[in-house]
């Protein structure tokens, strides 16, 4: 009888442990994580407004790991491997496997700065941060980062009754799903709630009073914005640091081929813990090709997964997908509608990426002309 351990519980690892399962009616299957619940960590700003549970942003049924019939070691840690051996350490001990998948996800940084870090800053990346954030709630709040985690945590507070001051370094909040045009319509709604964003702006200092406690922070151009709490939302890195085996390529996380398996054999690898493309699409496709191949199948990844990110913020919805920046050599279709916009970036009469804001009915047929050749004057015309 086959032993698969998966180390992580979250997209990748969930998803492969239930893959297992179904190709591997008889095996045993352990899950270790430092997670002691399911959930999606997409989700967590909703937790954080209080819209939802905790069993409101779970992703599976509550019996999945007893249907699965899962040995699951919950809140204990991976410390380290020894792949020649087939063994994995953890807080709790050695345990043996036949087949490994490292699905530990990402973690979130603190910036480089005076005051940090320290009580009062927190970067916003699991449960136990989105716990700490809630109790920790003092007055104002500075989100660092205006990305998608950054305004969903922003509107989070919003939600609350707090005042919030986003500072990004970007020149514009949503910087990697849409232009300046169409992220200052979202801008212009996060203002109209009360918000206060400083783009192009980066942090010098939190400051602090005499018992350490977050007054403030002061940025690069000498601008001071009080506040009782600092977010972090902008910067991850893979979790590899407690890999330790010389055996499993690391460089921006650990290297795999198209079938998620790592430079040791035995060793397979999905999600965010690759540092491909920390996105909820691909956690569940990659932990999904790990799963087939370690239970003997011959999977790969699918091709070139796009960046794809749906958003809502005060009524106004949004979908992009592709790439969001011109390159070099390349152009630009962006025209307005009747609720809207809508926009696409081409090379060579290929869609390379679109966005469309206020009507996104027809973003499921764009996506599958991505990589294909449009009319450069008319790229929404075939759908």
């Amino acid at each position: 009888m086959k032993h698969y351990v998966v180390v992580g519980a979250s997209a990748a690892g969930i998803t492969a442990v239930g893959a297992l399962r179904k190709l591997d009616g008889d095996a045993r299957i352990t899950l270790v994580s430092a997670d002691e619940h399911i959930y999606s960590r997409v989700m967590l700003p909703l937790y954080l407004s209080g819209e939802k549970t905790l069993e409101g942003i779970g992703f599976v049924p509550p019996d999945y790991i007893e249907q699965n019939r899962v040995e699951w070691k919950r809140g204990v840690r991976a410390t380290g491997l020894n792949a020649s051996r087939r063994v994995l350490s953890t807080q709790e001990g050695d345990i043996e496997f036949d087949e490994l998948l490292l699905a530990t996800g990402a973690e979130g940084l603190l910036p480089s700065a005076e005051g940090v870090p320290g009580h009062g800053v927190l970067a916003l990346r699991d449960l136990p941060s989105a716990r700490a954030i809630l109790a920790q709630l003092d007055g104002p709040v500075v989100v660092l980062g205006g990305g998608l985690t950054g305004l969903d945590a922003a509107a989070a507070f919003l939600h609350r009754g707090i005042s919030v001051t986003v500072v990004d370094t970007a020149p514009h909040v949503l910087a990697s799903q849409l232009c300046a045009k169409d992220a200052q319509r979202f801008a212009d709604r996060f203002a109209d709630k009360g918000a206060q964003l400083r783009t192009g702006a980066s942090l010098a200092a939190v400051l602090r009073g005499g018992e350490g406690e977050v007054r403030g922070v002061r940025l690069q151009g000498g601008e001071e914005i009080p506040c009782g709490l600092v977010v972090v939302t902008a910067g991850v890195r893979p979790c590899t640091a407690w890999i330790g085996d010389p055996g499993v390529e690391v460089q921006r996380g650990v290297c795999v081929d198209e079938g998620c398996r790592t430079s040791a054999p035995h060793v397979y690898a999905a999600g965010d813990a690759i540092g491909k493309a920390m996105i909820w699409t691909f956690a569940r496709s990659s932990g999904q090709v790990a799963a087939a191949n370690m239970a003997g199948r011959d999977e790969r990844l699918p091709a070139g997964t796009p960046r794809r990110n749906n958003m809502t913020y005060f009524g106004l919805s949004a979908m992009s997908a592709g790439e969001a920046r011109v390159p070099e050599g390349g152009n630009e279709f962006y025209e307005e509608t009747a609720a809207g916009s809508r926009r696409a970036v081409l090379k060579d009469g290929v869609l390379l990426g679109f966005s469309l804001v206020g009507d996104v009915a027809k973003g499921q047929a764009l996506l599958s002309l991505l990589g294909a050749h449009v009319d450069d004057k008319a790229p929404f015309s075939r759908v």
